[in-house]
């Protein structure tokens, strides 16, 4: 949650200083969240088939 809220206000800050144009910086950002997103789901899967421990599963919240 923390580093999406960093990556909204990361791409915010790029459109202030360069007008209308996102800097080089936004698709990375974009990358990464997607990567994110698919190791949450990942590790959700994991999790609901039993092979993953709820405590194991608090280190990723």
């Amino acid at each position: 949650m923390k580093q999406e809220q960093y990556a909204h206000a990361a791409r915010a800050r790029d459109i202030n200083f360069e007008g209308s144009k996102i800097s080089q910086r936004a698709p990375a950002v974009d990358s990464f969240h997607k990567y994110q997103q698919k190791e949450c789901a990942r590790l959700m899967t994991n999790h609901q088939t039993g092979r993953i421990k709820t405590s194991t599963m608090n280190n990723y919240v």
